[in-house]
């Protein structure tokens, strides 16, 4: 009831996104300006935190990654959520990525892309917002800086290189190593690998079923990596 009573304008935007915890009956859900972590089977509010500006998406990173809540905000910046604390700490993780003074925040209406991979050792969180052309990494394994009224992000930790120069549409973690899978809007599909800063593959979808060819592939809207088991 607290955490209703404290919402406002801003607030009511809908929900952005929502993440279940990957080993807990929690769920977080995005509104406007704020995240609350609700208790998956009573739905009761167990935490509430305030953010500067809108959110694009919200993820948790799988357990083997520290179950980290994540939250990319309009600016294409990236912070976590402190789930641990009583207030949820928003600390940052990456600066931000849209050139806010030229095309101002991004619109609540873009996607935001959000994926893990790594190992537990190097954990890494991929972004980027949904219809821009450059793909972002940052390190889980970092202890990040508490936000404070007129503070410092922290420099950017690591911008991939060798990345598709076309619209991203969607991303997908590899959950055994340091790969990452990238989809574009022009039916590319790239796989980047963080360590060394590298292409690993590429392909392209081709036309649909029943369309001439040279005609353009179908829009890419989601991707996942699958995990291989060995016999």
């Amino acid at each position: 009831a607290a955490a209703a009573a404290a919402a406002d304008g801003d607030d009511a935007t809908g929900v952005v996104g929502v993440a279940w915890h990957p080993t807990r009956a929690t769920c977080a859900a995005s509104v406007g300006r704020r995240v609350f972590v609700l208790d998956g089977i009573t739905g009761a509010v167990v935490l509430s935190t305030r953010l500067p500006i809108p959110s694009l998406a919200i993820a948790y990173s799988p357990a083997s990654l520290g179950a980290r809540l994540v939250v990319l905000l309009c600016d294409g910046s990236l912070h976590t959520v402190d789930t641990e604390s009583a207030r949820g700490a928003l600390r940052s993780l990456h600066p931000p990525t849209v050139n806010v003074k030229k095309r101002g925040l991004a619109p609540s209406t873009r996607r935001g892309l959000i994926a893990f991979s790594g190992s537990a050792m190097v954990p890494w969180a991929v972004f980027a917002v949904g219809g821009d052309v450059n793909l972002y990494a940052a390190s889980l394994k970092l202890p990040g800086v508490n936000i404070t009224p007129g503070g410092k992000a922290p420099p950017p930790l690591l911008k991939i290189k060798g990345e598709h120069h076309k619209p991203l549409a969607c991303l997908a973690g590899h959950p055994d190593s340091s790969l990452v899978v990238a989809g574009y809007a022009d039916g590319a599909v790239k796989a980047y690998d963080l360590v060394t800063q590298t292409v690993r593959t590429t392909f392209k979808l081709p036309p649909a079923v029943g369309d001439k060819k040279g005609a353009a592939p179908p829009p890419l809207t989601s991707l996942a990596v699958l995990k291989s088991f060995e016999s």
